[in-house]
């Protein structure tokens, strides 16, 4: 694994921020229905197989985070939790790369690394499903 400082070319804005720009939007459209009292969504998977999906208790991790809980909302749904919380992260550090014209970091791996992250990857969402289903969630 190495990794590298690029710059990015300045014609809009990067991905990173794009991103960030879709998760303020989807938390305020969140948020407003919550406030109508719209019904929340139903996980079909579940309704079809009486398991929870992966991403089960993510409506509910929301409405924890929308009202400042941060522990609770980590407990609904963990990977959707940091994968949010990781996007986030790279939206902020994308926007202040392309605000103040700082070279952006690149992380390339190598073959075998590349396949660590894939048996990990496929671990950790194992080991969360897993979770979701012990939960109950």
């Amino acid at each position: 694994m190495r990794i590298e400082q690029h710059r990015i070319a300045h014609d809009g804005p990067s991905l990173g921020t794009l991103f960030g720009g879709v998760m303020v939007l989807a938390a305020g459209l969140a948020a407003l229905w919550l406030r109508l009292g719209l019904p929340q969504p139903a996980c079909h998977f579940r309704n079809w197989t009486g398991v929870p999906c992966p991403t089960c208790g993510s409506t509910r991790m929301v409405e924890a985070l929308l009202r400042g809980e941060i522990v609770a909302a980590l407990g609904w749904n963990p990977l959707v939790f940091l994968a949010l919380a990781g996007v986030a992260v790279w939206a902020v550090v994308s926007t202040v790369n392309r605000l103040f014209g700082l070279p952006a970091l690149r992380v390339i791996f190598g073959s075998r690394e590349r396949q660590l992250l894939r048996v990990g990857a496929v671990t950790v969402l194992a080991a969360a499903w897993a979770y979701l289903i012990w939960r109950g969630a």
